[in-house]
């Protein structure tokens, strides 16, 4: 018997499969409905919004706040800060941030290595080709926010840091310098005191024009002409000629508080001065002896001896002026009790220091304002997709609902071909049926 009398043309299985229409339409769009259903809820459960952004200094990636308080990233999401965020948004405050942070509704928080996306990747192995830099990149949980929420959520996230570093600037304490010149009784310490907030001020504006440039502020000016402009208003002030003045002329702001430390300090020098001169006859002793031993004029242990001496004699020198200056002051002490024209030299004096420190008050006014505005002005946010948050669904929707369809459609037509099974049977008995007649 030839084997093709038992062949099913496509067509016969065509109308097996088709002979239970309804149960196949049934079967199949029952099971494409369920297998909707659960992508649609596997995506709303599993799905993200992503948001990356960056920043145009780099502080944060070093660990620091622009002032240079210590930073930490992951603080940006802590409860506390989730409170904060809230209520600045009007669409996050009907959400329960405590139960939000509890279940985790911030997936991660992390840098990542994002890609200039305006150049083209064509290999990661060649750097010219390739912008990287360093940004944030923030995982929120879909289910829990609506698009509005998300894209709020994470602009406030990326605000932040930039927030503190301006809170920090405003609260920095640029006046420390000036506080201790105000509690000072000592003029030496005082002239220190200006000197050093003085430095503060310069050392802030080179670091403003090392990081932003020779920007210009809202004023018009330049940084490096208001740099300028300071540093000439100290200028005229001379201290170096000031501090010459103060140990010429011995001046004292306080005797009754620093009279007896006056004593005390010129014991202690004429103390350090004895032992120093002890040192100088004993060693001087040791070298000559030396010298008639050997006989030998620049021998190794001459030489350390010669070396050792002079820094004595510049030691003793050193403190013989000290204890000179000191000596003036404590000669001043009966002058400060009765010489009228000591006395309003010595308010004179104070009175320049005084005129001094609120230069320096003013300046450092300025250099914070300037700061604050430098930094606002320049510490931008880039955010690395244009609408800020990207929706990331976890199961390509429209190509599994495909699949699904496909699916469905497959399982439809198999549960028709099990149920008519018999049907096949029948069919290949009509093909055989059918040749038998043909062949008659």
């Amino acid at each position: 018997m030839n084997e093709n009398e038992n062949t099913i043309t496509f067509t016969d299985l065509l109308r097996v499969i088709f002979n239970r229409t309804k149960l196949l339409l049934i079967v199949t769009l029952g099971l494409f409905i369920l297998a909707t259903i659960g992508i649609y809820f596997h995506n709303k459960l599993n799905s993200t919004y992503e948001g990356m952004f960056s920043y145009s200094i780099d502080c944060y990636e070093n660990g620091y706040y622009y002032e240079g308080t210590k930073f930490e990233y992951r603080d940006l999401v802590s409860l506390e800060s989730l409170n904060k965020y809230q209520k600045q948004y009007e669409s996050l405050k009907g959400l329960d941030m405590a139960k939000l942070y509890d279940k985790g509704a911030i997936e991660s928080i992390e840098w990542d290595t994002l890609y200039d996306k305006n150049v083209a990747k064509m290999n990661e192995e060649d750097n010219d080709y390739v912008v990287k830099y360093k940004g944030f990149k923030v995982t929120l949980k879909k289910h829990y926010f609506s698009l509005v929420q998300a894209k709020d959520l994470l602009q406030a996230i990326a605000k932040e840091p930039n927030v503190i570093s301006n809170q920090l600037i405003d609260e920095k304490n640029y006046d420390y310098y000036i506080q201790l010149f105000d509690s000072s009784t000592i003029f030496e310490n005082k002239i220190t005191y200006l000197r050093l907030q003085l430095n503060l001020i310069d050392s802030r504006y080179d670091e403003l024009l090392d990081n932003f440039g020779n920007i210009t502020v809202k004023d018009g000016r330049e940084l490096q002409e208001i740099k300028t402009i300071t540093n000439k208003i100290f200028e005229n002030y001379n201290l170096e000629q000031i501090e010459t003045e103060l140990n010429n002329r011995g001046y004292v702001l306080d005797y009754t508080t620093y009279y007896n430390t006056l004593i005390d300090n010129k014991t202690n020098l004429e103390n350090k001065k004895h032992v120093d001169e002890l040192k100088y006859d004993d060693l001087t002793q040791q070298r000559d002896t030396l010298l008639q031993n050997s006989g030998t004029l620049y021998s190794i242990e001459i030489e350390s001896y010669n070396k050792e001496l002079i820094r004595l004699t510049s030691e003793i020198r050193d403190f013989e002026e000290e204890i000179r200056l000191i000596e003036i002051k404590i000669n001043n002490y009966e002058n400060s009790k009765t010489d009228q024209d000591f006395i309003d030299n010595v308010q004179k004096f104070n009175s320049t220091l005084t005129s001094y420190k609120q230069q320096l008050v003013e300046a450092t006014k300025e250099l914070k304002r300037i700061e604050s505005e430098v930094f606002e002005s320049n510490s931008s946010v880039y955010y690395y997709y244009t609408t800020i948050v990207l929706t990331v669904n976890k199961i390509n929707r429209v190509l599994w609902i495909a699949v699904a369809f496909i699916i469905s459609l497959l399982i439809g037509i198999c549960v028709n071909l099990v149920l008519d099974f018999n049907k096949i049977d029948e069919l290949r008995e009509k093909c055989k049926q059918k040749r038998l007649n043909e062949a008659k």
